[in-house]
């Protein structure tokens, strides 16, 4: 069943490929055997296998610091600010 999707009521058999998508990385899973009934997370790898298809890049950032001189400009700032800009608005209009 390569590339054909399977529904969720289609009984599943020994060698049918399923393609899961987990966060941006997409991943095939193929049955490798059948169990009759639930088992734990860690026996689940010996019924299937797992190809890695496309996978998500990690995209690292650096950690930005706010010092305390950024954010909100003071009631003087803001007035400083709008001084000079009103300043180069008249010199432009010249």
């Amino acid at each position: 069943m390569l590339g054909v999707p399977v529904k969720a009521s289609k009984l599943l058999r020994v060698g049918d490929q399923l393609e899961v998508k987990k966060g941006k990385s997409l991943i095939r899973v193929t049955a490798s055997a059948l169990i009759e009934k639930r088992i734990g997370p860690k026996q689940v790898s010996r019924f299937k296998e797992e190809y890695i298809l496309e996978e998500e890049q990690v995209v690292r950032t650096a950690k930005v610091v706010k010092s305390s001189a950024q954010g909100r400009p003071t009631k003087k700032q803001r007035r400083v600010m709008e001084s000079f800009l009103n300043e180069v608005e008249r010199n432009a209009q010249l």
